[in-house]
């Protein structure tokens, strides 16, 4: 769970450590790419034991980067919780991908497994029957076309039974 935050005694904790970086930054007046930052990242970098840590301007920003180093861009789906910021729809939209809403769990309040699961086997059940409809048209080109363009999106091995999925629907195109 989540508690509140408490930005002023957080603030008054470390305040005079604040400060000091803080006017820092103002004296040396580069407050972007600036010597902070890079210490910034490096310190942070080391405190997840990460090899490199990247700062950047927004969470819109650090989302949008996150799906980019994933290779998630047009046509993918990118599952989020359905009261989620502006801004997760936005780094998702930004990379071309489509957001899809999954509700939360009512005892912390974040996504709910279940409804993810149940969320991806209703996709797979309508990419299936897509590719069925499609596959079922008379002009070979354009069938052959969207075959490729629905393989593309077809079931994640991941999942449970994909593969399975998967097989069944090449055998059925082939027949």
């Amino acid at each position: 769970m989540i508690l509140c935050a408490n930005p002023r005694l957080q603030y008054l904790t470390h305040k005079r450590e604040i400060d000091r970086a803080v006017t820092r930054v103002m004296d040396r007046g580069r407050y972007i790419l600036g010597e902070e930052v890079k210490a910034f990242e490096s310190e942070f970098a080391a405190y997840i034991g990460a090899k490199y840590g990247i700062g950047v301007g927004s969470g819109t920003d650090a989302l949008h980067l996150a799906l980019a180093a994933c290779n998630i861009g047009p046509g993918d789906e990118v599952i989020t919780v359905s009261h989620t910021a502006v801004a997760t729809v936005a780094a998702i939209e930004q990379a071309g991908a489509n957001p899809v809403f999954v509700d939360i769990e009512s005892d912390f309040f974040t996504m709910d497994p279940r409804k993810i699961e149940k969320m991806a086997r209703k996709n797979r059940e309508q990419s299936q029957k897509r590719y069925e409809e499609e596959t079922k048209k008379p002009s070979i080109g354009a069938t052959e076309k969207r075959r490729k363009e629905l393989e593309e999106v077809a079931p994640d091995p991941r999942y449970e039974g994909a593969d399975r999925l998967f097989n069944e629907m090449k055998k059925k195109d082939r027949h």
